[in-house]
């Protein structure tokens, strides 16, 4: 609730009491539904602010929530953190079905040269930097939640940087989480 003051949003915490019936399938079922004003597209996070998926389907006492590295998630967009307060270039993030999302750094137009160090207009991209969820297809109340962290940076044919990043929480190993719910 820290991060977005000016939207009413609450928090909701849920035990995480099962997932999918296939098992190829990650959605964790959740204990928490309508009834506790979960609804579609609500946000599923843990320790606050690390980003685990969204709601994507509501019963009156449970919901599921897919989350972001299920290979059936859609493409996600963060911004890579080159210190705790300075954002750097953006990312545009898939999952890729092994507990990890990748992508390529994107370039302002603006920017200086992708060729520069670390290829971000001179930002050095590094394990460790911590990937913010900033898109605008997720509910605004999850902007700048904790994607996860730089795992690999691979430096492709023209320059440009592909990232693999590791959330920092594993879903299918979380017992509870908190929904933000509008």
């Amino acid at each position: 609730a820290a991060i977005m003051r000016d939207l009413p949003v609450r928090q909701v915490a849920a035990a995480v009491i099962g997932s999918g019936s296939d098992p190829t399938d990650t959605t964790l079922k959740v204990r928490a539904g309508s009834r506790e004003g979960v609804t579609i597209n609500s946000v599923a996070v843990v320790r606050g602010v690390h980003l685990i998926g969204r709601v994507v389907d509501v019963g009156r006492l449970q919901c599921f929530v897919r989350p972001i590295t299920d290979r059936a998630s859609d493409q996600i967009q963060g911004s890579i953190y080159l210190t705790d307060e300075l954002k750097g270039p953006l990312c545009a993030l898939r999952p890729t079905g092994e507990g990890t999302l990748r992508g390529d750094v994107e370039f302002q137009s603006d920017a200086a040269d992708p060729a520069a160090p670390g290829g971000a207009g001179g930002a050095e991209i590094r394990p460790g930097m911590t990937v913010r969820l900033e898109d605008d297809n997720w509910p605004p109340h999850s902007w700048a939640l904790v994607v996860g962290l730089v795992e690999e940076v691979e430096v492709l044919d023209n320059q440009r940087r592909r990232i693999t990043v590791r959330p920092v929480y594993r879903p299918d190993r979380v017992s509870q989480v908190m929904l933000r719910v509008l």
